[in-house]
């Protein structure tokens, strides 16, 4: 009869990005001489692979023959599989193969982020989380994860709390919306382990806001006289709207630096060698 040293091969957790690792499986010769030929590996058995000397060959009695299995596992989870040996004796020679594949997993929530609506000229933007859970058996580090967005023009995406992330634990992400023009802005943020299972979809993640034209008022309105800009000179144009009831020339002078701070960087950025104040033609700038 054989037997088998150990009985039952075990491999533990194994990284299934790490690559295979192998292990040793001595069978020995306790009866009549027998002919072993081969190896038969049951159902669970494809992550296992075996390797052995010259085959067929002869044990005596007291004769052994050491093989080298191999586990290369491709997912998370357990793995085991019933090796049969193929020989020449009147019994049914088995041993056992057993490992669990692991890996980091992560879930993120929620998958979709809708930001309130934002000035795209003055405002500061918006930022939301979003909670970065790691569902495997192996911790998430900074190193394993990366982030994309696939416009990136209107949605930054600030640095992760919580790094590294160990089995059971989370982190949270940070995502500003702060646009840079008026209208609906959407996008796609990717996030992609190269610590996880082989084949595992990248998360991906919904944004969605739209930034608005902002209108201020500028100084007193006198006489029916209304002026109105919008929106602020951050960045971008600062468009001058204005009302002039019996048509013909306004004179804006500039008293006040503090209360028309942005109407005056305007007037200083976009019109050089004007200083103190600043006709508007109704004709030049219709209503």
């Amino acid at each position: 009869m054989l037997t088998f040293a150990p009985p039952i091969l075990e491999f533990g957790n194994v990284s299934v990005t790490s690559g295979p690792v192998s292990s040793t499986l001595t069978i020995t010769n306790s009866g009549g001489s027998t002919l072993i030929s081969g190896f038969v590996l049951g159902s669970g058995g494809a992550e296992f692979s075996i390797t052995a000397p010259t085959l067929p060959r002869t044990l005596s009695n007291g004769g052994s023959l050491t093989i080298e299995v191999t586990y290369d596992p491709n997912n998370r989870g357990t793995d085991y599989c019933t090796v049969t040996v193929t020989d020449d004796n009147l019994q049914t020679d088995t041993f056992g193969l057993g490992g669990t594949g692991v890996a980091a997993a992560l879930q993120v929530s929620p998958t979709s982020l809708a930001f309130d609506d934002q000035a795209w000229s003055s405002g500061t933007g918006q930022t939301l989380q979003l909670m970065l859970a790691n569902v495997g058996e192996l911790p998430i580090e900074a190193s394993n994860l990366g982030s994309q967005l696939t416009n990136g023009s209107h949605f930054t995406i600030g640095a992760p709390v919580g790094l590294p992330i160990g089995p059971g634990e989370f982190a949270m992400l940070p995502v500003t919306f702060d646009p840079a023009s008026a209208g609906a802005k959407v996008d796609l943020l990717t996030l992609a382990l190269d610590n996880d299972a082989p084949l595992t979809p990248n998360v991906t993640v919904s944004l969605s806001g739209a930034g608005l034209e902002e209108t201020a008022g500028v100084g007193p309105a006198s006489s029916g006289f209304a002026l109105a800009a919008g929106p602020s000179p951050t960045r971008g144009m600062l468009a001058v709207r204005y009302s002039i009831p019996h048509g013909g020339r306004v004179a804006l002078e500039v008293c006040d630096l503090s209360d028309l701070a942005g109407l005056t960087q305007l007037l200083v950025a976009g019109l050089t060698g004007i200083d103190g104040g600043l006709s508007l033609d109704r004709d030049d700038y219709p209503e």
